[in-house]
């Protein structure tokens, strides 16, 4: 009989998933850092607190966001650059998974 310790798998799960969440935000604060370097510390929060508000969860999410979402942040220019090199760059972001079950 396999002895399965589900307490330890479902802690594993929980720990993949908080970690790739935390991946997840690094990844799209790296997204806007590539293109938008010089932003400010200040900027680049209220940046990602736009984009949480939006519902972007993933580096995938970041090619549906439109120029208008992110003028109340930014500048015009600042917005279409950002816009562009997303919708650019759509199939450069990888999907991340944590576990692989064969």
């Amino acid at each position: 009989m396999l002895d399965i310790n589900v307490s330890k798998i479902n802690l594993f799960l929980a720990f993949c998933i908080s970690t790739d969440m935390m991946d997840t935000q690094k990844d799209i604060r790296d997204a806007i850092r590539a293109v938008l370097p010089g932003l400010s510390q200040d900027v680049l929060a209220a940046l990602e607190d736009v984009l949480e508000n939006l519902g972007t969860t993933t580096t995938d999410d970041l090619q549906y966001i439109t120029e208008g979402d992110l003028l109340p942040v930014l500048k015009p220019i600042q917005a279409r650059r950002l816009v562009a090199a997303w919708a650019q760059n759509s199939k450069y972001f990888d999907i991340k998974s944590c576990v692989t079950f064969a």
